[in-house]
């Protein structure tokens, strides 16, 4: 790998950091959603127990059979109640307007309280996205311009706007936006009801039902929330690199999974293969190629495009000498008016 193959995956590694940042800051909040799932699950079995004053053999002849399947929403029409605030209304009338069993009631309630924070974790993912976007989309057009040797102005220039638009757009059928309400709206709240449901024909107590439904609840985020950050921020980084290629008429790019710690057999068969851009397809020949990919792409650029506006310069660690940019990042970025954007 040649000195400029280099720059640019040190720059995908920043991109890597910063996604393991904010995969820990999401990991930090949703500490909340769990005490607030923990207190409705308490005071839900205490209501369970003190309505019918069950034994857990009633209970279980009770619970047993009763389908989960029946009663659940469209995520477009949860979507809307979480934007107009109307969790409230939704749940008196899942309470007391429709028939239902205990347990889709206990599933309501958690829906309510996830959709909060599933409403919250949108508004956040979409800002991280157009941040790594841009980040992303400049340091390519910087550092290809740089290796090129020839500074200009003359790129694609993008509001926030059109950065979110470019965020929202989607891919596999969805849009970050959906995945976040599928994981957290859909399929969370079944993971719980279920825990909570087993516990009861195993006998548990109640605390052991909480720390059972707990359990679950961290499992998901370390697997499936991880998973969605991992591969909505790899596609956001490299959407940002096709973006650098095609404005910096670069033809084509090389696979690099370098960055993998256990790379798959797929990726290890296009490790340092070139493509060209215009044939690009995510996960085909273009990252991310799965779920929690970390690949990641370096223009080609070719050797008589790398012109004589670099500067020699020595390495002070290694004493060996080599060809460096004239202009840091910071002094294009004012040079080209990325300051006034």
């Amino acid at each position: 790998m040649d000195y400029w193959q280099e720059r640019h995956l040190e720059n995908k590694k920043a991109s890597l950091a910063r996604s393991d940042d904010y995969e820990r800051y999401i990991l930090n909040q949703s500490q909340a959603a769990l005490k607030e799932i923990q207190l409705v699950l308490h005071k839900w079995l205490n209501k369970y127990a003190l309505s019918t004053g069950m034994t857990i053999e009633s209970a279980n002849k009770k619970l047993r059979g009763k389908s989960l399947d029946s009663w659940y929403e469209t995520l477009d029409h949860w979507e809307e109640l979480a934007r107009n605030g109307r969790y409230e209304g939704r749940l008196n009338l899942a309470y007391y307007r429709l028939q239902i069993t205990r347990l889709q009631a206990l599933e309501a309630e958690t829906q309510f309280v996830i959709a909060k924070y599933a409403d919250l974790e949108v508004k956040s993912m979409e800002n991280t996205l157009v941040n790594e976007f841009k980040q992303n989309y400049y340091r390519d057009v910087y550092e290809i311009q740089s290796e090129k040797a020839t500074y200009d102005s003359n790129f694609d220039k993008y509001t926030d706007a059109q950065l979110e638009t470019f965020v929202n757009q989607r891919w596999h059928g969805k849009n970050f936006s959906e995945r976040v309400w599928g994981n957290f709206v859909n399929d969370l709240p079944q993971e719980l009801t279920t825990a909570v449901r087993r516990g009861i024909l195993m006998g548990m107590s109640n605390y052991n039902i909480i720390k059972h439904a707990s359990a679950k609840f961290q499992e998901f985020e370390q697997y499936k929330q991880h998973r969605l950050i991992i591969t909505e921020m790899s596609h956001a980084a490299n959407e940002a690199s096709y973006k650098a290629y095609k404005t910096e008429h670069i033809e084509e790019y090389r696979f690099l999974a370098t960055l993998e710690t256990k790379t798959c057999a797929i990726c290890g068969d296009l490790d340092y293969e070139t493509f060209a851009v215009d044939d690009r397809k995510i996960s085909v020949n273009y990252p991310p190629i799965h779920g929690h990919c970390r690949c990641t792409t370096v223009p080609v650029v070719k050797g008589e495009e790398r012109l004589s506006h670099q500067r020699w310069a020595r390495d002070p660690d290694t004493n060996k000498g080599k060809y460096i940019p004239k202009q840091t990042y910071n002094e294009w970025a004012n040079s080209v008016g990325l300051n006034d954007i």
